[in-house]
């Protein structure tokens, strides 16, 4: 059949069909009279135009009309969509729930909004959205189902939720208790701590009141900071403690409408307590550091390392010294303060800026003893590195240890010395003994043998001296090893 001629037979049905409505009277008003072609031209150009796509049902399901933007949104012409039922618009032309729906529309007498999905001829899907209503007669019933493609509207959807679900992801993160309120302290949102705070969920806070749900009260807590937010209209923070010790910080935020109106606050208290006690220790330590750095016997000095633009370290500036660094050098801290090495010691050694360089930018501690001329004074040091570019000197006067230990040397060498003479003496002593030995036996007199008895008691005598020194040899290789020297 012709499309012209397939065209005004659906035209003919589509007034036929319609004539049997009251609404055509109804329409007949704004019409003069004996014009009722012109009405029904007017309808069928009102409904081929619209928008949306419209579709006339019978009960078995038989599609009896659709309007040009059912055709075009489906892939069919005026002829195929008019030989097919609803099933074979459907993604699941079996599904027994097409039956069951198509059942309840059909005993409804109110229209009846569902959403459903809609299959084109070359197979693809689409979302829509569908209103139907059962109009019925003596000589006809079918449903009229208006249906709109709404792939934009569940995509936007979409998107609203997986951004509100990145949302509530991200403040579910932040480990502070974020609550919106109304003006009436009722709550309009949560995150996830305030709701672990009570053993609920998020959602279980929404309509609840904050002073009965966290402090059993009939009336807002006394200094509200949500109170004072919304009555002032500014942001407020504030540092609070509970009633059950804890700190905490209150920042509260007014919300407003589009009119400048305050429509609630929203609230954010972070658990401080942490913070605070670190504070009190940090300030206990401090007083502590600061009566040891005063008190301490040791000197005690802290400097920065100065370097060149290749990061080399070729100066260094005195931060803060002790009294016990000023009594032990003479030197006065206010004077010394934020002065170089060089400002001080303009010819002063160079491996000394180097070795604390090392030190600061390393990190790594190092212990020596150093000798100053300036104050002609030993030091034991020990200098590490408390931060980056900074390092801290610990000094220990050894200059008495150091004197001590010199005469100890002078004095065991002195002992070294008098043993070896003593040794030498031994075998000056005996040489003599054995030759006034040797004498008296070759030319005997009345005292010989007295003479001899005696000279054995010398050589006995010597002996013993002999082995002392050999005893002697132990500890000084003892004094050698622990007082290193030769």
């Amino acid at each position: 059949m012709p499309e012209s001629h397939a065209m005004e037979e659906s035209d003919s049905k589509f007034h036929s069909t319609l004539s049997k409505y009251p609404f055509a009277g109804t329409l007949s008003r704004f019409v003069p009279d004996n014009q009722e072609k012109y009405l029904f031209d007017l309808m069928h150009f009102s409904i081929e135009n619209s928008a949306d796509e419209i579709y006339w049902v019978t009960k078995d399901r038989s599609i009896i009309y659709a309007n040009e933007s059912a055709c075009k949104a489906m892939g069919y012409s005026r002829d195929e969509i008019l030989e097919k039922k609803v099933e074979d618009l459907r993604p699941t032309p079996n599904d027994k729930s097409i039956k069951d729906q198509w059942d309840e529309l059909f005993s409804k007498e109110k229209s009846i909004t569902y959403d459903t999905y809609h299959k084109r001829s070359d197979g693809t899907i689409y979302p829509v959205e569908s209103h139907a209503r059962n109009f019925k007669s003596n000589q006809l019933e079918f449903l009229c189902i208006y249906s709109r493609d709404i792939s934009d509207k569940i995509g936007y959807e979409e998107k609203i939720k997986n951004s509100e679900e990145e949302k509530t992801l991200i403040l579910n993160s932040i480990h502070e208790n974020l609550v919106f309120y109304d003006c009436d302290f009722k709550i309009m949102w949560a995150n996830k701590d305030p709701a672990d705070s009570v053993n609920l969920k998020p959602d279980d806070l929404i309509g609840k009141t904050c002073y009965k749900l966290w402090y059993g009260r009939e009336s807002p807590c006394d200094d509200c900071t949500i109170m004072k937010a919304i009555s002032s209209k500014q942001m407020l923070i504030e540092e609070k403690t509970r009633n059950d010790g804890k700190s905490v910080k209150v920042a509260a935020y007014p919300v407003f409408d589009n009119e400048g109106k305050v429509i609630g606050a929203v609230e954010s208290v972070l658990d401080i307590s942490k913070r605070k006690n670190a504070e009190k220790a940090l300030e206990i330590s401090e007083k502590q550091y600061k009566e040891l750095f005063s008190t301490m016997n040791n000197g005690f000095v802290l400097h920065e390392i100065i370097r060149d633009e290749k990061g080399r370290p070729y100066n260094y500036r005195f931060l803060e010294i002790n009294p016990a660094f000023e009594k032990m050098t003479g030197l006065n801290a206010e004077d010394i303060r934020g002065k170089t090495f060089y400002d001080l010691y303009p010819k002063g050694n160079p491996e000394i800026v180097e070795r604390y360089g090392r030190i600061a930018i390393t990190g790594n501690p190092e212990e020596f003893t150093d000798y100053n001329p300036t104050f002609d004074k030993y030091y034991h040091i020990y200098s590490y590195s408390p931060r980056k570019s900074q390092f801290a000197a610990i000094f220990t006067d050894i200059t008495d240890l150091i004197n001590l230990k010199k005469h100890q040397k002078q004095s065991l060498q002195q002992i070294e010395k008098n043993f070896e003479q003593l040794a030498i003496l031994n075998d000056e002593i005996r040489n003599p003994l054995q030759a006034i030995i040797g004498y008296v036996m070759l030319e005997e007199f009345k005292y010989s043998y007295e003479v001899i008895d005696q000279a054995n008691v010398i050589n006995k005598l010597v002996n013993r001296l002999d082995q002392r020194w050999l005893e002697s040899e132990k500890i000084r290789d003892f004094l050698r090893k622990h007082y290193q020297f030769d």
